[in-house]
């Protein structure tokens, strides 16, 4: 990594996390810890059992990165890189972009939907309004992707019941 952790990472304080990641609750463990939040708003938890999970905003899912705080310290060194989006970040910063208290870099264009991961595609945007926003475009996916599954068929023998 090439600065330390808080250069990739936001503030936690002065932010209502519970409030920010409430439109992601249905994919999240019921109860986990925040430890880090990436500046794409990328949140790294800890969850019940000890992991390290990572909710992954922009592609609506949750990965589990580490099976413990320790696992993940040896890991940050090697993949941070990946996680933090570490040469974006440095990207924007370059191109002028800085964030003030409360504000995450976003994507101008998802990368869910092409966009590229360039500095000319990015913005800066307040955090909350930015994880309602890929909450709210992570839900409508969900729901066109359950509207396009064909529907299941049942094809029931009599003498063998349903298969």
């Amino acid at each position: 990594m090439s600065g330390g952790l808080a250069d990739y990472t936001l503030a936690l304080h002065g932010v209502d996390w519970q409030a920010a990641f409430a439109p992601w609750a249905e994919i999240l463990p019921e109860r986990t810890d925040l430890m880090l939040v990436s500046r794409f708003g990328d949140a790294f938890l800890i969850a019940p059992d000890a992991a390290i999970l990572m909710l992954d905003v922009n592609f609506g899912r949750v990965l589990r990165l580490a099976e413990d705080r320790e696992h993940f310290a040896d890991l940050i060194d090697a993949h941070g890189v990946d996680w933090l989006m570490i040469p974006l970040v440095d990207e924007c910063l370059a191109a002028g972009r800085r964030l003030l208290p409360g504000q995450c870099y976003a994507f101008t264009r998802p990368p869910l939907f092409g966009g590229a991961y360039r500095a000319e595609n990015v913005h800066v945007a307040e955090i909350g309004a930015q994880l309602a926003f890929l909450g709210d475009l992570f839900a409508q996916t969900q729901a066109r992707a359950a509207a396009d599954r064909p529907a299941r068929r049942l094809f029931i023998d009599e003498e063998q019941g349903e298969r």
